[in-house]
Parts: C-alpha cells; sequence; structure tokens
C-alpha cells in the first residue's frame, strides 16, 4: 500500500498526512530491514537452507525500493541528516544477507544490489547537500558492495552487479565535483585495490577481469572528478603493483574517455 501510495501523485491534504507521518515511515522501514538483517544472521549461523535467505533477500531490496521512493519525494518527506545517513548505511547492513544466498537465487542477488545502488543513488540526485555531510558513510557502503560485487559466485549475476555499481560510480562522479572529489578519490583507490594482484592478505584480485572490465566505465567516471593533485595523491599512496594497474587505468582514461578538444 505504501508503494501504491508514494509512486502515485497525492492531494495537498493527503500530503499533508504522508508529512505528518514520514518520520514514523522512516524509522519503521529503518528498523524492518535492521530486523531482516540481524534474522539473516541467525539464519546463517543456524546453518538454514537457501530458500529462507532468497525470501529474506527479496523483502530486503522491496523494502530498499520503498526508501529510496521516500529518498525521492523530497515535496512530502522532510528527512533528517541522521536518517538519511541510517538510509544510506542500510546496504551495508544487508550485505550478510547478500553473501547467505550468492550461491543461490541469483535472481534475487541482483535485485538486491540494484535496490542498494539506486538507493543511493537517489539519494545522491535528491538530497545532495544533505549527502555532502554523509560522504564518509557512502564510501564505507560503497567500498562494501565492491567487495560483495567480487564474492558473488555466478558470473552472470556478477556482472549485472558490477554494472550496477558502475553506475553508482558515475552517479557520485557527477554530483558535485568541487566537494565531492577527496571521496571520489578513495573509491578509485578501493577498485585499483580490488582489480589489482598482490592485494593485501590476497593471491588473487578480488576482481575477475571481466568485473573489473565491466566496473571500468564508473572508474573513468571517479577520476574525471579527481583532480591532477587528487590523481598525483593516489599514485604516491599507492604500491608497486597497484601503481601499474593505476596508471593503465589513467592511460586509458586519457585515450578513451576523457574529452580532448572540441568537435
Amino acid at each position: 500500500l505504501l508503494e501504491v501510495l508514494l509512486g502515485c501523485r497525492v492531494s495537498k491534504a493527503n500530503r499533508r498526512i504522508l508529512t505528518a507521518h514520514g518520520a514514523r515511515f522512516a524509522s519503521a522501514l529503518l528498523a524492518f530491514v535492521s530486523s531482516l538483517s540481524m534474522k539473516e544472521g541467525s539464519e546463517v549461523q543456524a546453518g538454514s537452507n537457501t530458500d529462507m535467505s532468497s525470501q529474506i533477500g527479496w523483502i530486503a531490496s522491496r523494502a530498499l525500493r520503498l526508501v529510496r521512493m521516500i529518498v525521492e519525494r523530497e515535496d512530502v518527506f522532510e528527512l533528517s541528516p541522521r536518517t538519511l545517513a541510517a538510509f544510506i548505511h542500510l546496504p551495508a547492513l544487508i550485505l550478510r544477507t547478500t553473501k547467505a544466498f550468492q550461491s543461490g537465487d541469483s535472481v534475487v542477488t541482483a535485485e538486491l544490489f540494484s535496490a542498494s545502488t539506486d538507493l543511493m543513488a537517489s539519494s545522491m540526485r535528491h538530497r545532495t547537500k544533505m549527502m555532502q555531510r554523509s560522504m564518509g558513510l557512502i564510501t564505507v557502503s560503497v567500498g562494501g558492495l565492491l567487495e560483495a560485487v567480487g564474492t558473488v559466485s555466478d558470473s552472470s549475476t556478477a556482472l549485472l552487479c558490477a554494472s550496477s555499481l558502475a553506475r553508482l560510480y558515475e552517479e557520485i562522479a557527477s554530483t558535485d565535483k568541487k566537494s565531492l572529489n577527496k571521496y571520489c578519490g578513495h573509491l578509485l583507490a578501493d577498485y585499483v585495490a580490488a582489480s589489482c594482484e598482490g592485494g593485501a592478505s590476497r593471491e588473487e584480485p578480488l576482481l575477475k577481469a571481466q568485473l573489473s572490465t565491466a566496473l571500468r566505465p564508473g572508474a573513468y567516471a571517479l577520476m574525471g572528478a579527481c583532480s591532477r593533485w587528487d590523481l598525483e595523491t593516489i599514485h604516491s599512496a599507492l604500491g608497486s603493483t597497484r601503481r601499474l594497474v593505476f596508471a593503465n587505468l589513467r592511460e586509458g582514461y586519457e585515450r578513451d574517455y576523457r574529452y580532448v578538444g572540441k568537435v
């Protein structure tokens, strides 16, 4: 019912009702998704089958869609910075759900990833000024999604998830370069670390070659949002193997992505 209401045009009287109870809707959804995450954790510890995990994952994805719709209705819902920050943290809460059925229902896995990235992208688009206060939390959440992409066992599903994450990278990079470029640099460094060999405590890169390629358009967008000083800082902070990967990425950006001259 709430999904139908949020997707429709509302009268002034109904808008006042939604506005008056907006905080309650937000709190209820936060509590609901948090409870799903805790339930999933207990199910995993108990060794339950993947059917329960898939059901929880599907419900969580629908809840995240509702949260996104609330975020997008800025004309109705006045969200506090604290509430919006809690919304942004939701994808991190449901990551354990994703990992629980990553070898099971691939459709649910892809839907859950899509719902997570769409929520953060909509938050960047519709609550831009408020989101600038929560970029540190976004960096953590996006980093968690990047790590989760590398653990999805089904290759086709992993590519879908990588494409969703690449679009989120592009959304973040296009939001406000002046205030967010340093955070774009952090996300770019995370991508480089996940794409190269010799990572900390890993014999193989987190991202297979096809996943790294699928994420590359988003990485190029992040690179375009960074200043020259930011890129030099990233280069100097990386180890030798990662510097090589970063240099190749930068070369590809200059050759294939960056707009040079006039047409």
